[in-house]
């Protein structure tokens, strides 16, 4: 596998399909009577675990879904939270026996609070720990049988941090790790494992920079290498998201060539982590192209990266996907995967197989007489 980095070059969108078969329809794996939003995905033996916040109760609370290896639900709808308090933006990584959960709960007077447990397959809970009783967004990566989580706090001055720590499936005892500034604009961790004891972390932030920039971490548990990856043109870049280990690939959304548009860095980690090491723009389209999340598939005698993203071309957003190969070259064109209308947003994407699958949701704005609906909906790429 090389290490090369592709250089800026402009690829259109192309809405129409490759020569490639179409993949099966998508999947409600959802049956909320109000809302299903926010999908995590995960593979496990056999299939997936997928994610969500669902108001169906009358207040957002996680559930989760076991699938088999063609996205069919394999179980029921379990729901997992259960407290007065709305509990938002789930972040999924499978154990053995179990998943564990990273999520915020929001109360009544607005406090957020970010929390972590493991459950079993059967949904039922083994422990729940508070990350921060001022944290949000938290995201849970996963090598072997150590987690690591990191989520958003106040630092010892008082302002936004990013903070992150290191966990067992059996023992929720863990030391906060400060990683870096945040900032009130930031809403999107992710983050992997690329060993026992090490992480990336990405993230935006408007720390000391004109607009939101792109921030990365590598993080150990006797510290946190930081460093800004973008330029402080005053321009956001937003919602960055990482996948691999030795060569990895960095996905996000730019106004930086005008409108808002994907753009995509695969190489070695020390040209991914380069800022003069110049990304690929994905994206051409008149809408705003968003919310791109990448996952890296490694095996069968060679490396592929998955990518899918929305956009708003077509009138509302829709789910797009393009695969690539690990040294970064398209290995065709983008594809919708959406067709149904709705707005179909933040997709979630893991390695499958010889493919990839997808999880998002289907929004259904309100109309006369009737409630906003959202269900979360699986597809396999091809």
């Amino acid at each position: 596998m090389t290490a090369r980095v592709w250089a800026v070059a402009s690829v259109a969108v192309l809405i129409s399909g490759c020569s490639r078969a179409a993949p099966p329809p998508p999947l409600v794996i959802s049956r909320s009577s109000a809302g299903a939003f926010e999908a995590a995905l995960r593979a496990r033996d056999g299939g997936f675990v997928a994610a969500w916040y669902d108001t169906r109760d009358g207040n957002a609370e996680i559930y989760m879904r076991l699938l088999d290896e063609r996205g069919v639900p394999a179980g029921p709808e379990r729901r997992l939270t259960n407290g007065p308090e709305q509990s938002y933006e789930a972040s999924v990584a499978t154990l053995d026996d179990g998943v564990a959960l990273a999520w915020y709960d929001k109360s009544a007077d607005g406090t957020l609070v970010a929390k972590l447990g493991v459950w079993g397959l059967d949904g039922a809970n083994r422990w729940v720990r508070t990350l921060a009783t001022h944290g949000r967004n938290p995201v849970l990566a996963r090598h072997a049988d150590d987690l690591f989580c990191a989520w958003i706090a106040r630092g010892p001055d008082g302002r936004e941090s990013v903070w992150g720590a290191w966990f067992t499936k059996t023992d929720s005892d863990f030391t906060p790790l400060l990683i870096g500034p945040a900032g009130r604009t930031t809403w999107n961790l992710n983050a992997i494992a690329t060993d026992a004891r090490t992480a990336v972390v990405v993230y935006d932030a408007a720390a000391g920079t004109k607009s939101n920039e792109l921030f990365l971490a590598d993080v150990t548990p006797y510290g946190a290498q930081l460093q800004r990856l973008t330029d402080d043109d005053g321009i956001p870049s937003k919602y960055p998201d990482i996948a691999g280990v030795t060569q990895q690939a960095l996905t996000w959304f730019d106004g930086r060539e005008g409108g808002e548009e994907v753009y995509l860095k695969v190489g070695s980690r020390s040209a991914v982590r380069d800022p003069a090491v110049k990304p690929m723009r994905v994206t051409t389209t008149p809408g705003a192209s968003i919310g791109a999340y990448v996952a890296w598939a490694s095996g069968s005698g060679s490396d592929r990266i998955g990518l899918a993203w929305s956009d708003n071309t077509a009138g509302q957003h829709e789910v797009y996907f393009r695969e690539f190969g690990g040294d970064g070259e398209p290995l065709g064109a983008a594809r919708r995967l959406t067709t149904k209308g709705n707005t179909s947003w933040v997709p979630a994407i893991v390695p499958a197989g010889d493919t990839f699958a997808l999880a998002w949701n289907e929004y259904v704005p309100a109309a006369a007489g009737k409630a906003v609906t959202s269900q979360i909906t699986f597809s396999l790429a091809r």
